[in-house]
């Protein structure tokens, strides 16, 4: 209580002095200002801070625990029923086409395969494409094709092997000259046939566990033979032996393998015999280290070449860097590559033949070095609709062959090859499209440039070629496909007097198919190629076929 009165006091004065200068109008100095802090009055107590005491109210509580039923009760699932899906015998094993057209076109082929089976697969494919057509003013220009393929395979679950035995024939004439320029030259003494047999094997590893040795062997034969006595037997046997490692710590997926094979060729014509052997061997390195996958080691070929004559023994030794490198962006969608690699490849009268039907059957085997070839482009996928691929390749070939016309015939209607060392720029490109079953579509083209050493052009290749596949299915039963082919220009010869070199125009072959399905079993088609009825020259001095239609119905059973 006395502190209250002291308070009330110290206030009271306050207000009187505020008071009192409210009613003064004006102030007098006499002195000067000097400032100065008077005595501080003390309030002479001390705060104290008053504990007060709770207590915490006791509570009490209990869990009541109830018993919850969690019996699950099974309803039936109704089995789905596909009937197309899984009846085997509703699955088509055998097909057969049939057809003809004008120029006396006949065309028949037949697939015969076994039932489906997860285990093993056996089929039988047989194939006749004939006809005999007259272009004018040129002799008999008939042709032919017959073929016998019976193929097999088995798998287990760690291995699977297979089999085929070919057999084929063709046939054709040499017409690549006018009738009243050589009227002396009979069909027959201008007609050709080669025969072809084949037999393949084939053993190749698929083990889930990737610690296991990885391996692929084949072993191939083919023996090939003429009207004019020329001939060739060719063996091969390829393998490819691969092991996951760990040399090096850092890396989680490496594999160290070794490729290779062997060749053996044997071949004469009715003047010279010819022998050789190749072997192959290629230690890799396969690394990945993702987004990283590559691939490195190198290629060593060595080719022993009999000549015709004794003693004309040559062995060549070549060494090839082999590197692949793949940049997966995104995995299984966008990857770039790039890599480095060389070949020795032995070029026999079968890979000519192949190429050039019109071959002079007296020429001798020969081949091919590429020494070095660089390259790198892009691989892109879109699920199942769109897939495109595009690369560069620059090659360094030596000894790369030309097909040149054979001055040293009398009609100058078949072809020899030169050999030219060179540098190949090659680009390349496909887009493929997809949409369900009913479209799908097919662009790829290539772009060529040569740098020739000696030969002034590359004799009988395009600057360009590209083509164009087009199939849509609609209203379920009717099909239409589209078949485009374009080549461009290409050297033939050299005109010494007039100082230019000769070349075949560009083709263009566009074909157009249509095809009915009666029902599940049959079905009519029509295709209908070289629809511009121009006159094609795939070869200087033979001209082709114009319009060429074909009608026929399908099969399946």
């Amino acid at each position: 209580m006395k502190h209250n009165f002291v308070i009330i006091g110290f206030i009271s004065l306050l207000l009187l002095s505020f008071t009192t200068q409210a009613q003064s109008d004006s102030v007098i100095v006499v002195a000067p200002y000097k400032p100065s802090i008077s005595e501080a009055v003390k309030i002479n107590f001390n705060p104290q801070i008053v504990s007060e005491t709770f207590d915490r109210p006791k509570m009490e509580y209990s869990i009541t625990s109830k018993k919850i039923s969690t019996d699950i009760q099974l309803n039936k699932i109704d089995q789905v029923r596909l009937k197309q899906r899984l009846k085997k015998d509703n699955l088509k094993n055998s097909h057969l086409k049939a057809g003809f057209g004008n120029y006396s076109t006949a065309y028949g082929e037949l697939f015969v395969n076994s039932k489906q089976d997860e285990k093993k697969l056996l089929g039988l494919h047989l194939k006749h494409l004939s006809s005999s057509g007259v272009i004018k003013e040129y002799p008999k220009s008939s042709r032919s094709q017959n073929l016998v393929e019976l193929y097999g395979a088995r798998y287990t679950r760690t291995h699977a092997m297979g089999a085929e035995l070919i057999y084929e024939r063709l046939g054709h004439h040499f017409y690549g000259f006018k009738t009243d320029s050589f009227p002396s030259i009979t069909d027959a003494s201008i007609k050709q046939t080669y025969q072809v047999a084949k037999a393949n094997l084939f053993l190749e590893s698929n083990y889930k566990n990737v610690n296991k040795l990885k391996h692929k062997f084949e072993l191939g034969y083919h023996y090939l033979f003429d009207r004019y006595n020329s001939a060739e037997n060719h063996f091969y046997a390829d393998f490819d032996l691969r092991k996951r490692v760990n040399w090096f710590k850092t890396l989680d997926n490496q594999s160290f393998g070794v490729e290779g094979g062997f060749e053996y060729y044997n071949s004469g014509d009715s003047v010279l015999a010819y022998n050789a052997m190749l072997y192959n061997v290629a230690p890799y390195m396969l690394v990945k280290l993702n987004p990283f996958e590559i691939r490195v080691g190198p290629k060593i070929s060595v080719a022993p070449d009999f000549g015709p004559g004794k003693g004309d023994t040559t062995t060549y030794i070549k060494f090839y860097p082999l590197l692949d490198v793949k940049l997966h962006i995104v995995q299984n969608y966008l990857t770039l590559f790039a890599g480095l690699r060389g070949d020795y490849e032995r070029i026999g009268y079968y890979t000519m033949m192949d190429e050039n039907p019109y071959i002079n059957p007296i020429t001798p085997p020969t081949f091919t070095d590429k020494t070095f070839e660089a390259f790198g482009g892009i691989k892109a996928s879109i699920g199942d609709v769109l897939d495109i691929n595009a690369g560069i390749y620059n090659s360094n070939i030596n000894n790369m062959i030309f097909f040149v016309i054979d001055s040293s015939t009398v009609a100058h209607n078949q072809f020899k090859y030169v050999v030219d060392s060179i540098q190949l720029t090659r680009i390349h490109g496909d887009i493929n499209l997809t949409l369900g079953k009913d479209f799908e579509l097919l662009i790829a083209g290539n772009y060529y440039s040569y740098s020739m050493e000696a030969e002034k052009a590359p004799w009988n290749r395009p600057e360009f070629d590209a083509s164009l596949n087009a199939r849509y299915t609609f209203m379920t039963d009717y099909t239409v496909k589209l078949k485009t082919r374009v080549i461009g220009k290409r050297p033939y010869s050299y005109d010494s007097v007039k100082d230019e070199i000769r070349y075949n125009d560009a083709i263009v072959d566009v074909g157009l198919g249509f095809e009915y399905q009666i029902n599940t079993n049959f079905s009519a088609f029509v295709n209908v190629n070289n629809i511009l009825a121009k006159r094609n020259y795939y070869w200087a001095n033979y001209p082709g076929y114009r319009i060429l239609a074909l009608g026929g119905v399908k099969y399946s059973f």
